[in-house]
């Protein structure tokens, strides 16, 4: 099974890599890495979050540009490179909802949920707690 995710931040694809140990995974951390190896290859699920780090080591991306959501209207616009199942990871819950508006068939599920005891979700959790 072929798997990409996008995801920028380096403790969350660790629990990713830990949960799909047999190395069907690619990670790429921007909108614009996503598509083209979404137009360019076949995959069998592909995960997105929505934000995205505004830093590549070269050059600032733009907020607007680089997120899921562009992917995911990328995916809206090209059904046929659609991944048999996406996932929508994001914490954000407003960027979540956009996604899943342009893929009304994707699994959306918080990062938080799939890996509570992650530092994420221990954050998440602790921050709920206290509220």
């Amino acid at each position: 099974m072929r798997i990409l995710i996008l995801e920028d931040e380096s403790i969350r694809r660790e629990e990713f890599e830990k949960c799909f140990k047999d190395g069907s995974i690619t990670f790429c951390d921007t909108a614009d890495q996503a598509i083209k190896l979404l137009n360019e290859e076949q995959w069998d699920e592909v995960w997105l979050d929505h934000d995205l780090g505004d830093y590549n080591g070269k050059r600032f991306l733009n907020p607007y540009t680089n997120n899921g959501y562009v992917v995911a209207q990328w995916l809206e616009k090209h059904p046929r490179k659609k991944p048999k199942t996406i996932y929508i990871h994001s914490i954000n819950s407003v960027g979540a909802a956009n996604m899943k508006s342009a893929l009304p068939e994707a699994i959306q599920i918080p990062f938080y949920k799939l890996f509570p005891q992650s530092p994420t979700g221990r954050m998440f959790y602790g921050l709920r707690g206290a509220i």
